[in-house]
């Protein structure tokens, strides 16, 4: 029997996002006993998860009050933190995975003994070392992007070297809660007049980025559903009072018809099995029912400071909020997109950006089906993943990119080539640069201070907010991540990622031929359209 540790130290949502990989663990490990440790906040969550032997708790909020109180010297903290960590340090592990990414994480996972270390750990040096190529992807690449191209959960998985699949037993859903709530839903199925009815959760809790959807949108789309006979709606709660003022105001609105449920945590995944389709904003109860594989419609402030979606599972929507007054007919074209329904749309043109997850043989990604779109940026997100994708293994999508050649305007394509270009031939003169200057070195290590401008100057081109740069920082990563003390050595495999990074422009290179042939048919493309 193997023993199994995951350190979980970021928000809820890296806690709830953990347990496919927990499930996913057990599946090829059967006879594994797995162990999490995490903050004792998310103890409320412990009791819909599978799989796991044991949980260790770290009490943050105990030892804050500890060090902010005037009458208590830090030695209590120390303490308190001391026994909260006796469970872990005192054990032998086959297997430690920092999941989260999280610097609490990345230091303790360094002092746990343990066969195997996976993810991020801050060496006895203060240096980030990462166990794979996956981990400095998410250290150096995914850590700058504003949008994700390759899901957290997608790229965890790879860094434990665990596929990420949707058909593990994740949540744990109590038989009498399960029960009682099949119950339950049927009745509310047949007060709308069929036991078919179509049931609609609209969940009021706010979301993790502060967003909380106007109640003017849920009324305007209750009373798009009221006026449908395939349609009931609940409202779901969780106890705090902002939720049961808009419950009760929204009721106020619709003489008392309409139907609240106040759910604990125990129950939740009992009330989401019952439900078609959630729609939320960014929070707890959605990434569960994301989890669980529950449709899913995601809304979301468009100028929040990520644009990374919680909603992972092939076929949900996200919705990202410019105009509010056009979010009840986004969330109506998702419904009927999704059902099959024609309930009637206020505005057929929006701003509000809208996405479907979408799911290809090399995973899920978002496609646009709604809204203001921005070309290039929407180019750059596919092209990029299909990019790092096919670095790190998988097959090319030609697929992909034919796509794009008969579904994009080609002046579009030419201008995205034309800026990709440029990119890739400033770069590779900086490193062909680098290169030459190594080769000095070779000669004389008098040569090095040289070298080592040259390389800085490199790894700088990676400060930019380009698909270019994104390649750069995975090369910035991979030379942080070389650990020998020798200066032959270090130059060696410091020349062995240049080319590594060479080959890799030449991907990119290859990339701009699939989707233009060549300039000059492309150019012909252009001028015929003109």
């Amino acid at each position: 029997m193997s023993k199994i540790l995951i350190l979980n130290f970021g928000t809820s949502h890296d806690f709830i996002d953990s347990i496919n990989l927990i499930a996913a663990q057990k599946a090829e490990y059967p006879r594994s006993q797995i162990e999490v440790m995490t903050f004792k906040k998310f103890e409320g969550l412990t009791p819909i998860i599978n799989h796991v032997h044991k949980f260790h708790f770290v009490d943050e909020k105990m030892i804050n009050q500890i060090l902010e109180n005037p009458l208590y010297s830090d030695a209590f903290a120390i303490n308190q933190f001391t026994q909260d960590l006796e469970g872990c340090l005192g054990e032998s592990w086959d297997k430690v995975i920092n999941y989260a990414n999280d610097n609490f994480s990345s230091y303790l996972i360094s002092a746990l003994e343990s066969h195997e270390l996976i993810g991020s750990r801050i060496d006895s040096n203060g240096i980030v070392r990462s166990s794979n190529q996956w981990s400095i992807y998410q250290n150096f690449v995914a850590s700058q992007l504003n949008r994700q191209v390759l899901s957290k959960a997608f790229v965890r998985n790879h860094i434990a070297e665990i596929p990420l699949h949707s058909c593990y037993e994740t949540i744990k859903i109590h038989p009498d809660y399960s029960m009682v709530a099949g119950q339950n839903f049927n009745r509310i199925r047949q007060m709308n007049g069929s036991a078919t009815s179509i049931v609609i959760g609209l969940n009021l809790n706010n979301g993790h980025d502060g967003y909380q959807i106007d109640i003017d949108v849920y009324s305007d789309i209750i009373e798009t559903l009221s006026d449908a006979q395939d349609f009931a709606v609940v409202l779901l709660l969780s106890g705090e009072n902002y939720q049961r003022q808009m419950a009760n105001e929204l009721n106020k609105r619709f003489d008392n018809k309409l139907i609240s449920i106040n759910i604990d945590t125990i129950a939740l995944p009992s009330v989401l099995s019952n439900i078609d389709t959630i729609v939320s904003s960014s929070n707890d109860q959605l990434a569960i029912a994301n989890l669980m594989e529950v449709r899913t419609i995601e809304l979301r402030d468009a100028e929040a400071k990520t644009k990374t979606p919680l909603s992972s599972f092939n076929g949900n929507y996200i919705i990202y909020q410019n105009e509010k007054s056009h979010m009840a007919s986004d969330i109506t074209l998702a419904l009927n997109e999704e059902f099959g329904t024609q309930l009637p749309i206020d505005f057929l043109n929006t701003t509000n950006p809208t996405y479907k997850v979408v799911k290809d043989d090399y995973g899920v990604f978002q496609t646009q089906i709604r809204g203001d779109i921005n070309i290039q940026e929407e180019l750059r997100y596919h092209i990029e993943r299909s990019f790092f994708l096919q670095l790190f293994g998988y097959p090319k999508n030609a697929s992909l990119f034919e796509h794009i050649k008969e579904n994009t305007e080609p002046e579009v394509l030419v201008s995205f080539v034309s800026h990709l270009r440029s990119e890739l031939t400033s770069t590779v003169k900086i490193l062909l640069a680098t290169l030459r200057s190594l080769k000095g070195v070779k000669t004389s290590k008098s040569n090095l201070n040289s070298f080592i401008g040259y390389l800085d100057n490199l790894i700088l081109t990676g400060k930019e907010n380009t698909l270019v740069s994104s390649c750069i920082r995975l090369f910035e990563g991979k030379i942080e991540n070389i650990n020998t003390n020798d200066i032959d050595s270090n130059i060696k495999a410091i020349e062995d990622n240049l080319f590594e990074l060479k080959a890799n422009l030449q991907i990119l290179t290859n990339i701009m031929s699939d989707l233009t042939d060549n300039e000059k048919q492309t150019q012909e493309r252009v001028i015929q359209t003109e």
